[in-house]
């Protein structure tokens, strides 16, 4: 009984140590600029954070596949790290400019919204294939917006005895 509550213990103090963590959340995309035929995939890394995901509505834009979420949980030197991934990967059929729609990411208290992206998409007169699989992270920042806390109830549900 003891070694359970020992471990129980341990366990817990090393969740609580994630708090102390950095934390974020970082949009990636393959390549803003396409030839026409290419796809891009496009990435949102989660570190250290309880969050609820709303990806962004891709009207523009065919999605090939997608979402795709990877979870990742480490224990090193009794630190605890945790990450969430959630990719798309996109088509464009014709030439232009395109606009992703923010994604938003809700915590108990915050919502955090990313910057919209823009995709060109060149002329392909030659069908170059492209596999570019290397991410680059998008330089604007995202917003984040305090939720306003919620009211206590003034009801209290009264216990049955059984």
């Amino acid at each position: 009984m003891n070694r359970l509550l020992i471990s129980t213990c341990i366990m817990l103090s090393m969740m609580c140590r994630l708090t102390g963590q950095e934390s974020g959340i970082i949009t990636e995309i393959t390549s803003d600029t396409i030839y026409l035929g290419n796809a891009c995939e496009l990435k949102y890394s989660v570190k250290n954070l309880e969050v609820q995901f709303e990806g962004p509505e891709f009207t523009e834009l065919r999605v090939i596949s997608g979402p795709n979420i990877s979870t990742s949980m480490q224990f090193i030197n009794g630190k605890m790290t945790s990450s969430h991934s959630y990719s798309y990967t996109l088509y464009p059929e014709e030439i232009g400019s395109y606009f992703i729609e923010p994604a938003y990411f809700t915590s108990a208290d915050t919502v955090y919204e990313t910057p919209p992206i823009s995709i060109l998409v060149l002329p392909n007169p030659e069908g170059i294939k492209s596999r570019n699989r290397t991410f680059k992270k998008v330089d604007e920042q995202m917003t984040r917006k305090e939720m306003p806390k919620k009211q206590e109830s003034s009801f209290r549900k009264k216990k049955k005895k059984i």
